[in-house]
C-alpha cells in the first residue's frame, strides 16, 4: 500500500472511518469492487446511459465536452475497470491519479471538492 503517495481526495480514505476501512480491506482482499447487491447511490453516470450524439473530437466544444463525458463514465465502469486495473503500470495507475487529483484541484474550489466529488456534503449547502 502507497500510503505515503495520498493525494487530497484519498486521504479521507486513509483517515480512517467506516468507509477507509471497507477500502483497505477490498485492497486487502484483492478486489476493489463491491460484491453482489452493493450499491452506491450517490453517484451517477446517466449521461452516457442517454447521450445519442456524435462521439468524436475536434468539432466543436460541445461535441469536445460530450465526448469526454461519455469516455471518463465508460472508463470507471466496474466491469472495465476491474479489468484494466490490473494491466496498468505503476507508473500509469500514478500518472492517472496524478492528472486527476490535479485537475480536480485546479478546478474545483474545497465545497465542490467536497460536495461533487467526495459526496460528503450535501448539494445544498452551495
Amino acid at each position: 500500500m502507497h500510503r505515503r503517495r495520498c493525494r487530497r481526495f484519498s486521504q479521507n480514505c486513509f483517515q480512517g472511518g467506516s468507509a477507509g476501512a471497507e477500502i483497505l480491506n477490498r485492497l486487502g482482499s484483492g478486489s476493489l469492487f463491491p460484491s453482489e447487491g452493493y450499491h452506491m447511490a450517490k453517484h451517477s453516470h446517466d449521461f452516457v446511459e442517454t447521450y445519442v450524439d456524435l462521439v468524436g473530437f475536434g468539432m466543436d466544444r460541445e461535441i469536445d465536452e460530450a465526448t469526454v463525458i461519455v469516455m471518463l463514465q465508460k472508463l470507471s465502469d466496474d466491469a472495465l475497470m476491474d479489468l484494466l486495473r490490473h494491466r496498468l503500470s505503476d507508473e500509469e495507475l500514478k500518472d492517472l491519479f496524478e492528472m486527476v487529483s490535479n485537475l480536480l484541484k485546479e478546478h474545483l474550489s474545497e465545497e465542490e471538492y467536497h460536495t461533487f466529488f467526495l459526496k460528503d456534503r450535501e448539494e445544498e449547502s452551495l
